[in-house]
């Protein structure tokens, strides 16, 4: 068995001394810094949370669209706001704020 691909060993090292890391952040540079620190971590782990899930879903998306329907066929069949919603982020390139803005809704909906 070889050495651990590059990202694999970042992630062991990252979780083997975050600990500390976070205690000489805090002592250093106060609370504030401490807590954007681990909402960072927590983000990180949300994030990778969500690429393991949406892995394991992608052949059950796959199996989803059959024969010869196309993307575009699949995008009809979708509700009107999941269209439109998907619209706005995939070909106007909008991000939360821009999109809350056009839906009249605040950006936390």
């Amino acid at each position: 068995m070889g050495p651990p691909e590059p990202e694999q060993r970042f992630e062991e090292i990252y979780m083997a001394h975050y600990p500390a890391i976070a205690t000489y952040v805090r002592r250093r540079a106060g609370c504030e810094a401490a807590c954007r620190l681990a909402n960072h971590f927590r983000g990180e782990e949300r994030r990778a949370a969500l690429a393991v899930r949406l892995c394991e879903e992608i052949p059950n998306w796959a199996n989803s669209v059959t024969g010869a329907e196309s993307a575009d066929e699949a995008f009809k069949r979708l509700p009107d706001d999941d269209r439109e919603l998907l619209a706005l982020v995939a070909w106007e390139g909008l991000n939360g704020a821009e999109i809350a803005k056009v839906l009249g809704c605040s950006p936390a909906s």
